[in-house]
């Protein structure tokens, strides 16, 4: 492995995004190209700058922000609220550089993707902003996952997620993968 993205998932209340920055500055020492996402499940997101734009253009580390939908650990942010935090991390991508992309952790909800549809709707934010993970969790939402690919979305699907490590509904990664490719 030879780069990383660093990011805060649950628990955004006792962990430390500092903490976090200070490992992704030591493992860049280190040899190891690493960045990181502002942000957690929570809405509004911890920031280190006290917002998530000026940590995406004053941090260069920091290449975007980290929000939970569909998930009982989920904030459950509000659609205008998703909306707020794309079109954040966007111009801070833009006045920065850098991807300004959410990643967004999608849980076993039914309502899977449709949050992010809902917030691009009728707005001109394009639905690469969202990049949403653990999209093999199960069939459902890899079937999800081919649409929003076919839409010009990212897909990403995780290796930690599998039958074998326990979770019972979920597609393997490799197998998933395949899938998509099937799909187109």
């Amino acid at each position: 492995m030879t780069s990383l993205v660093g990011l805060l998932g649950t628990d955004g209340y006792t962990r430390s995004l500092r903490d976090l920055l200070m490992k992704i500055r030591q493992l860049n020492a280190e040899g190891v190209s690493a960045w990181m996402y502002t942000g957690s499940y929570q809405v509004p997101p911890p920031t280190i700058t006290g917002s998530v734009a000026s940590d995406i253009i004053l941090i260069n580390e920091v290449i975007g922000v980290r929000t939970s939908i569909s998930d009982h650990r989920s904030s459950h942010p509000s659609i205008d609220g998703l909306r707020r935090l794309s079109s954040e991390a966007r111009v801070a991508g833009m006045i920065s550089g850098k991807a300004g992309i959410v990643h967004v952790y999608v849980g076993d909800e039914p309502s899977g993707l449709t949050p992010i549809y809902e917030a691009i709707e009728g707005t001109l934010i394009p639905i690469e902003q969202f990049a949403p993970t653990h999209l093999n969790r199960n069939e459902w939402l890899l079937d999800q996952a081919v649409e929003f690919g076919k839409k010009g979305g990212y897909v990403d699907v995780s290796s930690c997620i599998s039958p074998e490590l326990g979770f019972g509904k979920a597609i393997k990664g490799s197998t998933a993968i395949k899938y998509l490719i099937s799909k187109g």
